[in-house]
């Protein structure tokens, strides 16, 4: 068998093999583009809604006035003496 017949006789391995990388590196690209931003967004979410409620948690970022609540009705504050 001369080079020429192995090359013919294993071209269709050669191009499953091309479109093996070239599939992986589109699906890498994709989920690049696509998929890592909606997880680095839904972080963002998670930290602003659920670890900024705890102070020990709390982000750099963090501002106070976005997470001042009125005073609860039910638990009126104490009354002061003047």
């Amino acid at each position: 068998m001369t080079a020429r017949q192995t090359l013919l006789a294993y071209r269709g391995v050669f191009l499953l093999f091309i479109l093996v990388i070239v599939g992986g590196l589109i699906f890498s690209q994709m989920v690049t583009l696509f998929v890592t931003p909606v997880i680095y967004l839904w972080l963002e979410w998670f930290q602003e809604h659920v670890l900024d409620r705890v102070p020990f948690l709390r982000s750099a970022h963090f501002h106070e006035h976005e997470f001042t609540h009125k005073p609860d009705v039910r638990h009126p504050a104490p009354a002061t003496t003047s």
